[in-house]
């Protein structure tokens, strides 16, 4: 989409919210919100009251944006064939057939509800940036299908970035490490300025950069890409090891092994197996296995209780009544700590 929380009209979400029977009162409120708004200008003598545009910054105005985008999403539900998702204001189709000719007329009906849909609420698509790729998992596609939105072909394209994962056809992700790997070694060259073999930061503190923040950064998604793959193993061992060799502040011919020993820091691809494991396990519910034994999600559900926000109390400092138990008292820095406490 083209703007699309900018050009959100608010009659249109007031409409939608009396469709979905809400409240009347909070309605009126969210009224009172929108209403009244103007942009100023002093200098270029400017006074000009709008109408449209969720609110952004704000906790309502991503709510009010959902209000509309569920339209859609309600209206896709009869093509069974599809599936779609959104996140904000980027629109995904997923479909699959036998052969690839058959996509032109299997996405023609859904495509043309998206327009339908942006053209209710007054929405504008943007044609050069929607995009479609075809993965060919068994054999080489001879026929792309002819795909348009708003009278404009739909680009083919051999690598499609989606919630900063680069998809490539046969899903090898190679180039997706590549672009992080090029990501890092730009990081990597910024933090050179601050820090050499013999001055600048320590070792310790190139170490917390590198646990809170590139790592992070590299393992974004590990969970959809990790495979017990050799090249995908070796990519990954490839990105580390340009931190490791400044947190370690060593030669550049120290093996990676060595590195791994010197800075403490465990191979990135047994943190990522781990990530994805845990994936498998808490989310998708599933069987893991680990070494020779098989854990399902039952046998460790009951580990896992998190309240949700409105039901969390505050622990105070001194819990517990003299009269029928004993008080525990916390002490933030361990240092009053024992056998009865």
């Amino acid at each position: 989409m083209s703007n699309a929380f900018n050009s959100v009209e608010w009659r249109d979400v007031i409409c939608a919210l009396q469709e979905d029977e809400v409240s009347e009162y909070l309605i009126l409120s969210i009224q009172d919100f929108l209403n009244n708004r103007k942009i100023v200008e002093n200098n270029l003598e400017i006074d000009y009251n709008y109408g449209k545009g969720v609110p952004q910054g704000s906790c309502l105005g991503p709510i009010l944006w959902l209000v509309i985008a569920d339209r859609l999403l309600r209206a896709m539900d009869k093509y069974k064939n599809c599936v779609v998702t959104m996140f904000a204001d980027d629109i995904l189709i997923m479909a699959s057939a036998s052969a690839s000719y058959r996509f032109t007329n299997l996405l023609e009906a859904p495509i043309r509800e998206i327009e339908m849909w942006a053209n209710r609420f007054n929405l504008k698509i943007n044609p050069d940036k929607s995009k479609y790729m075809v993965f060919p998992f068994h054999r080489k596609i001879t026929h792309f299908p002819r795909l348009k939105i708003c009278n404009r072909n739909i680009k083919n394209v051999k690598e499609l970035k989606y919630l900063g994962l680069l998809f490539d056809e046969r899903l090898t992700w190679m180039i997706h490490l590549g672009y992080i790997k090029d990501r890092v070694s730009a990081l990597q060259h910024k933090i050179r300025r601050l820090s050499r073999a013999t001055w600048g930061a320590s070792c310790t503190v190139l170490k917390e950069i590198y646990l809170r923040a590139v790592e992070k950064f590299v393992l974004y998604g590990s969970p959809i890409w990790y495979s017990e793959n050799v090249k995908l193993r070796n990519k990954l061992l490839q990105i580390q090891r340009i931190s490791l060799l400044n947190i370690c502040k060593t030669y550049k011919t120290v093996s990676t092994d060595a590195l791994h020993i010197l800075s403490g820091c465990p191979p990135i691809h047994l943190v990522a197996r781990n990530e994805r494991l845990l994936f498998d396990l808490y989310v998708k519910h599933g069987q893991i296995t680990i070494g020779d034994s098989n854990i399902n999600y039952e046998e460790v559900s009951h580990f896992v209780n998190i309240e949700p926000p409105w039901r969390v109390f505050s622990f105070p400092w001194e819990y517990g009544n003299p009269d029928v138990c004993s008080v525990v008292k916390i002490f933030t820095d361990g240092s009053k700590l024992n056998n009865k406490v």
